[in-house]
């Protein structure tokens, strides 16, 4: 929601885009997916990747809890600017 915040003063032509984008491109991504991940995972940053985009478990520390990213934020930007 603190995302959004910042959309409410666009256009809404302009919202509609920027949801499109999201929306189409997050699916347009789906081909590479994969390899992205991939690479993603093995990144120091990995964690940040699963939060904004892909989602699953993250592992908190070497001994820690697993955290569940059930819903990523840039995909549901999208989904809910289209809203």
């Amino acid at each position: 929601m603190v995302l959004l915040a910042g959309l409410i003063f666009l256009p809404i032509r302009a919202l509609a885009a920027f949801g499109l984008v999201v929306v189409l491109g997050h699916n347009i991504l789906d081909k590479f997916s994969q390899n992205l991940y991939a690479f993603v995972q093995q990144s120091h940053w990995g964690w940040l990747g699963q939060v904004l985009y892909f989602g699953g478990p993250i592992q908190i520390g070497e001994h820690g809890p697993t955290l569940f990213v059930l819903y990523s934020i840039i995909p549901w930007v999208g989904v809910m600017a289209l809203g």
